[in-house]
């Protein structure tokens, strides 16, 4: 009887370790694909954005070369009687080409930045794919370990009954008296 209050003892302490386990690594699986969905909302953000700022460096570069168009214009028409004039919007000219040359240059700084940072994005979500493979595979491999320790439960059950069947039972009306009243189930459970 002690030896069987330990089995099971020993049962349930394994169950209860494996169902922490088990516990455990769902959690682990569920941050790793919050994580997955974040970094992904991630990468759509930096998308959106950096279409977002694409687009507005190309209607500020197509704004600049309407004011180059018309400043040139406004050149030709005023060039003989506007010779100071013209002179100092050939530099204003020069400047907003600076200006354009330095938005470009941000803008190709920006989008290679961006590029890094996608880059780098795309290899953390592979990372995490993996690891959430990898947990999944362990999560089956607890599962699979449970359905084992389940299974070897049962059998031991069955076979201490069997024992307890082979061994009390037949003996039992010598010892009580035959009481015929009671059942196999009630006595089996009565000597475990």
């Amino acid at each position: 009887k002690a030896k069987l209050e330990h089995q099971q003892t020993d049962f349930n302490k394994k169950s209860k370790d494996s169902n922490d386990e088990t516990d455990r690594m769902k959690v682990n699986l569920e941050t790793a694909v919050q994580k997955i969905d974040q970094l992904e909302a991630a990468i759509r953000k930096k998308d959106r954005d950096h279409f977002d700022k694409v687009t507005f460096f190309n209607a500020q570069i197509g704004n600049n070369r309407t004011i180059i168009s018309q400043l040139q214009q406004k050149f030709q028409k005023e060039k003989e009687s506007r010779l100071q004039e013209v002179a100092a919007l050939h530099e204003e000219l020069n400047n907003k080409n600076q200006r354009l040359s330095l938005a470009q240059s941000d803008l190709n700084k920006k989008k290679m930045e961006s590029n890094e940072d996608e880059a780098k994005l795309q290899s953390d979500v592979a990372i995490l794919k993996t690891t959430v493979f990898q947990l999944q595979s362990a999560l089956v491999e607890k599962e699979r370990e449970m359905d084992n320790v389940i299974s070897d439960k049962e059998d031991e059950v069955r076979r201490l009954r069997k024992k307890l069947d082979e061994h009390f039972i037949p003996h039992r009306g010598e010892v009580q008296g035959n009481e015929p009243s009671r059942s196999l189930e009630h006595s089996l459970n009565e000597k475990i």
